[in-house]
């Protein structure tokens, strides 16, 4: 079964087709007390024969719809409209035949149809809850399959668990846990720590970018003709931020010393100053143990990952396999 519903997913995502549904909103309770609204969609009604699918968000704030800008750097879609990336995946699932669940992570409680939407995006009463720790995450895609197996049309369905970014590492740690789910979907795996993630993010990629692109004569060294080369996503700098030691030129070893410098500053913000700095230090902490995790779940693992993407680019998701000695698809 795992293989065909995998094989039947794989195909819709690729096509991007939506499929007719049947909806419902739904509520479940955390372990630590909260309630999480969310919904539940079917290919068109509900049947026990249909295998069900949890979706779990990436880092950050999001709402069951996982609104995305669209417009933002890393964060850009092929229109630079916003996108609602559950919304496009719940099509895909519900045309593969799988009943979909998806949740507001903590700190939301409106359903999207009462969201006020701003010039730039959702207006949120509490956009990000002090208590969305990385264990308490973990522990909501595990409430959420446990609200699954409650329900009577659901009950006996095999159930997948599907995350993308910070979420592929819920969603591995989660199946771990459980031992019972029928398969993982990883989109834009994570492999690192969030302080490696976040030097790779802000100082690796540019550096790469630069070296490789910008720097047209390789001569370690940016004229204003090259700096214009970069695109606007990746936030150039200037020849003055760049120029530390004041000589008029800005060299790559200046631009990796900016970088790092902005870096460190990040990094310092969101562990000294940040209003949920427990959080960022406990990812900056913590050993991506789901690396190992991946090596316990039984299902199968479908790993999706964009040769461009900016933010969790390929070899992480080549970490996975290799680290767990798994090597299926």
């Amino acid at each position: 079964m795992t293989y065909m519903y995998f094989a039947a997913l794989l195909g819709c995502l690729l096509s991007g087709s939506a499929w007719g549904l049947a909806e419902e909103n739904i509520k479940f309770t955390t372990k630590d007390g909260y309630v999480l609204q969310g919904k539940i969609s079917y290919p068109d009604k509900p049947r026990k024969d249909h295998p069900a699918v949890v979706l779990v968000h990436g880092s950050g704030p999001a709402d069951m719809n996982h609104w995305l800008p669209g417009d933002q750097p890393g964060l850009r879609s092929t229109t630079g409209e916003p996108v609602q990336l559950f919304v496009q995946l719940r099509d895909a699932f519900l045309q593969a035949g799988y009943t979909v669940l998806r949740y507001n992570k903590r700190g939301y409680g409106l359903f999207p149809e009462s969201i006020v939407m701003g010039n730039d995006g959702p207006v949120w009463a509490n956009p990000v809850s002090v208590t969305g720790t990385y264990g308490n995450l973990v522990d909501d895609s595990l409430q959420a399959v446990k609200f699954l197996r409650t329900r009577p049309d659901t009950s006996s369905a095999p159930v997948f668990l599907a995350g993308i970014s910070e979420g592929t590492a819920i969603v591995t740690d989660a199946a771990a846990r459980d031992g019972k789910i029928a398969g993982l979907v990883l989109l834009s795996s994570v492999a690192r720590n969030l302080r490696e993630t976040l030097y790779y993010q802000n100082v690796t990629r540019f550096l790469d970018v630069a070296k490789n692109r910008v720097d047209t004569d390789h001569n370690g060294v940016l004229s204003r003709k090259e700096l214009a080369r970069f695109e606007p996503e990746e936030f150039p700098p200037t020849r003055g931020q760049m120029d530390l030691n004041g000589d008029g030129r800005a060299e790559l070893a200046e631009l990796e010393a900016y970088l790092i410098d902005k870096f460190n500053d990040l990094v310092y913000k969101l562990a000294e100053q940040d209003p949920f700095k427990a959080y960022y230090l406990g990812k900056f902490a913590m050993y991506p143990a789901y690396k190992n995790s991946i090596a316990g779940v039984s299902g199968r693992v479908l790993l999706i990952q964009g040769e461009a993407d900016v933010q969790c680019p390929l070899p992480e998701a080549l970490v996975l396999p290799n680290t767990s000695g798994r090597t299926r698809g």
